[in-house]
């Protein structure tokens, strides 16, 4: 195989791990369904290896060409480069619902944590595994996690289960922000309560009832 047949092999490829990504992203976009298809995060590594691809033809093109001919695939890959950024950037911002944690709960179920494409907001979300790349709500609305509306308490997200298996928990920014029983559902630790605090103080508060519900302090592994 000569370089200009193996540079239209890698542009080939290239194209179509670009386009196959963009068609499940497009195609997985969030909807009001109970049970939706949630991208696996290896999937989010196509374009990636797209671009790859294309840098891969690009110095294929180079060393075919001589004298100055030779910048033109060097130009192309310069511009191409902050529009692949901006493009699967935005695809992925606005589109994608990506996985942050997941843990198996002593049922063996599979439980996930992920937040949401929003440009402005942090959305996060719980699901259920149903299979395969399935996932489905546990709960009847999104309003049963909280969410911050002025970004407070957002970093460092993870589920914890503790360790008598009774209670699923979210740690967000250092303290417990949800807490459910492990029963044959889930079932809030705190029925009834409002689940978007409005000051810090309400947040903190929160934190440690829920701590002394669960008997684990959040700063713990």
């Amino acid at each position: 195989m000569d370089l200009p047949q193996l540079r239209r092999l890698l542009l080939l490829g290239s194209g179509l791990l670009i386009a196959v990504y963009l068609g499940l992203a497009f195609g997985t976009a969030p909807s009001r369904d109970r049970v939706q298809v949630i991208l696996p995060f290896w999937v989010h590594h196509l374009p990636t290896a797209g671009f790859i691809l294309f840098l891969l033809s690009q110095l294929a093109a180079v060393a075919t060409r001589r004298g100055w001919r030779r910048l033109t695939p060097l130009l192309s890959l310069g511009l191409a480069f902050p529009l692949f950024v901006v493009v699967i950037g935005f695809v992925q911002v606005a589109t994608v619902r990506s996985e942050i944690d997941r843990v198996s709960l002593p049922s063996g179920r599979v439980v996930m944590m992920t937040i949401g494409p929003g440009i402005t907001d942090t959305i996060f979300g719980l699901w259920e595994k149903a299979g395969w790349w399935c996932w489905q709500t546990p709960f009847e609305a999104a309003s049963d996690i909280t969410y911050s509306e002025d970004h407070s308490f957002t970093s460092n997200p993870r589920l914890v289960v503790t360790a008598d298996g009774r209670y699923l928990l979210i740690r967000r920014g250092g303290i417990w922000t949800d807490c459910w029983a492990i029963v044959t559902g889930l079932n809030s630790c705190l029925p009834g309560e409002q689940n978007s605090p409005d000051k810090r103080e309400d947040w903190i508060d929160r934190s440690e009832r829920i701590a002394g519900i669960v008997g684990a302090d959040p700063s713990s592994p």
